[in-house]
């Protein structure tokens, strides 16, 4: 993926953790009296948190996308060696009489 193109994301998911912060902090003033600094902490906490949960979520389906959660080979040394003389008995099968 392009850096514009997860730019371009980042910015989505700050702009839209502002709105539901700003949201938040809307109806926490409109219910009733309340101080600044409680308005303030609510909108805090729910854009940390809108933010954190849609980068996580983006990150898991860019690691998906990109092949990074496939299940790892084990490679031992048995196999290795073992192909290996098949690579070798195959060339020399291959190499015919001269």
């Amino acid at each position: 993926m392009p850096v514009w193109d997860r730019k371009r994301q980042l910015i989505w998911i700050v702009v839209a953790g502002l709105v539901t912060a700003g949201v938040a902090a809307g109806v926490l003033v409109l219910t009733g009296p309340i101080t600044l600094s409680i308005v303030f902490a609510a909108a805090l906490g729910t854009f940390v948190t809108f933010v954190l949960g849609a980068g996580l979520m983006s990150a898991v389906f860019y690691s998906e996308r990109s092949g990074y959660d496939q299940t790892p080979t084990i490679v031992s040394s048995e196999s290795v060696s073992s192909e290996e003389s098949s690579l070798a008995s195959s060339a020399r099968l291959n190499d015919g009489p001269r």
